[in-house]
């Protein structure tokens, strides 16, 4: 049984959608001075991989802590769309390879090559709105990107998350190691922190093949 980590670390400066939401970490004691080591975290609740619940988008949304367990596993799908230029991911496409009912469908766009760089935050694949609003509609609990987010860089309206997101479908953004599992079924299990009425928040994801 293997077991393969899709998730990035959380690191001091760490590329981020935004200069203001920059992780940093540094230490309050050390084994040296205190005997033990104790470092803080300053991070937010899209820090790295994570998971956006509906209250990222509405204000009457469902909170990340009270997204239930049972959409935290499932049967995952892997998608492999790096070989297509178009930066937008259309339906028809998407159509073309999605054969399998399962929980959850995994984007794999090779975003991952460009992590913690500038590059990575821009001109990255993106599923089409007509796209999203297919997935809202099928029996799915959510999907996963291996970019920074489900709408393009120039998105003002966030139209993406919104029509997940109405539809209760968890959004996973930021993973790693989807070029592993591309074309493949496997099982996922998520892991997010369980902040109190918040909006989303770091995830440990975790597949199993």
């Amino acid at each position: 049984m293997n077991y393969i980590d899709l998730t990035h670390s959380i690191k001091d400066n760490l590329i981020s959608y935004s200069k203001e939401e920059t992780p940093h970490v540094y230490p309050l004691s050390t084994i040296d001075h205190s005997g033990f080591e104790v470092n803080k975290l300053i991070i937010t609740t899209h820090t790295s991989t994570h998971v956006d619940a509906p209250k990222h988008i509405f204000d009457d949304g469902n909170t990340i802590d009270k997204v239930s367990l049972e959409s935290c596993f499932g049967k995952a799908f892997i998608m492999d769309f790096s070989k297509y230029k178009n930066t937008v991911i259309s339906l028809e496409i998407f159509c073309k390879y999605y054969q399998y009912e399962v929980d959850y469908i995994l984007f794999y766009t090779g975003a991952e090559i460009y992590w913690n760089t500038n590059e990575y935050l821009n001109n990255y694949k993106y599923p089409s709105l007509e796209l999203c609003n297919h997935l809202s509609n099928l029996p799915i609990k959510g999907i996963g990107m291996d970019t920074i987010s489900v709408d393009g860089n120039e998105s003002e309206l966030f139209e993406n998350h919104r029509v997940l997101l109405k539809n209760n479908k968890i959004i996973i953004e930021n993973l790693k190691n989807l070029s592993l599992l591309k074309g493949k079924l496997c099982a996922i299990y998520i892991f997010p922190l369980k902040v109190h009425s918040g909006d989303g928040a770091p995830a440990r994801v975790i597949a199993k093949i």
